[in-house]
């Protein structure tokens, strides 16, 4: 008979253990108490964007925290502006910062205050840029969830490839005065060549150069754009937006940000899913662990957004698999 009971006891037991440090976690995260955490991140509004600002805070909850964190977020519609807001966020003595898709503020960071953790959200290549010595085992103070940047390159391009079939030239719309904008130009120049299409790069350094590059491209017969990631694009995201339309050219770009505002397409890592996973890098770190020994972590889910508002606009026709395969579509 004791032999029968044995499972169901184990499973009682089991229960028990579960329930014992589901509530020893919670625990562990109201005895840190009020905490207070640094953040920086692009954009004078919605910073980050507001859902992802959600879904950063629901991370907590789901953590335990009690009370929540205090979360101070400073943000840059300028990389001039980064020095300043650098600097008083480490003067601020924040127990680590928290930052979103930039690399200069990061770097910035690390050689103000070496010693200060960083969790960076939606990052490029944390490698090439030599702020982790490898992905598995970073080695030092910076750690977080990076965007796989080349392989969403060569994958916005693939969908332009599809969606516009009879397409035979790209634009490359790029800030030629960033380091890291060169490599990137050459995967994507790479990844065009690979589906049949001249690719051509137009660079803007300012606001004022933006209508320039679009007018260039429709000057030389450009059937698509697609925008490197830049902080200098994001903040300037409804100008960029609104001059593709202005010049009927079909934009591809790297965050929802700018369909929400008008651009065509995007294909981007889900920000939500990366601004709710970055919170248990956060808890880590507070409760002790190393960032040198906590991997970087690379997207889960993904975003396909169409904008047929946009399309119908412009006049660009979208064939039905490209609307079937949109994780949402803006109508």
């Amino acid at each position: 008979m004791r032999t029968k009971r044995l499972p169901g006891l184990m499973a009682s037991v089991l229960a028990v253990l579960l329930a014992a440090a589901g509530a020893s976690a919670a625990q562990g995260a109201a005895a840190l108490g009020k905490v207070r955490i640094a953040t920086l991140a692009p954009g004078s509004v919605g910073c980050p964007q507001m859902s992802a600002n959600a879904a950063f805070h629901k991370g907590f909850q789901d953590l335990g925290y009690d009370p929540p964190p205090v979360i101070e977020f400073r943000c840059f519609a300028e990389t001039a502006e980064l020095p300043r807001l650098v600097a008083e966020t480490i003067a601020s003595k924040p127990p680590l910062v928290v930052v979103w898709g930039t690399t200069a503020a990061v770097r910035m960071l690390h050689e103000g205050a070496p010693s200060l953790p960083i969790v960076f959200v939606n990052f490029g290549d944390p490698v090439g840029a030599g702020l982790v010595e490898s992905l598995s085992r970073p080695g030092g103070k910076i750690t977080g969830i990076s965007n796989a940047t080349d392989e969403l390159l060569a994958k916005r391009v693939e969908i332009l490839r599809e969606a516009l079939p009879r397409a035979s030239r790209l634009g490359v719309l790029l800030n030629a005065s960033s380091p890291v904008q060169q490599d990137r130009l050459r995967a994507t120049q790479l990844a065009a060549r690979s589906v049949n299409l001249d690719a051509r790069a137009y660079s803007a350094l300012s606001a004022s150069d933006l209508a320039s590059a679009f007018a260039a491209m429709k000057s030389d017969g450009m059937d698509a754009v697609v925008l490197l990631p830049d902080i200098f694009f994001y903040v300037n995201r409804e100008q960029v937006s609104g001059l593709a339309r202005r010049f009927r050219i079909p934009l591809m770009s790297y965050t929802t940000a700018y369909v929400d505002v008008g651009g065509l397409f995007v294909y981007a890592p889900n920000l939500d899913d990366m601004s709710y996973r970055a919170a248990t890098y956060v808890d880590k770190i507070l409760k002790g662990s190393n960032p040198s020994e906590m991997p970087v972590e690379l997207p889960a889910v993904f975003d396909f957004v169409v904008n047929a508002r946009t399309a119908r606009e412009m006049g660009v026709s979208l064939p039905t698999s490209i609307l079937l395969r949109a994780t949402r579509v803006i109508d």
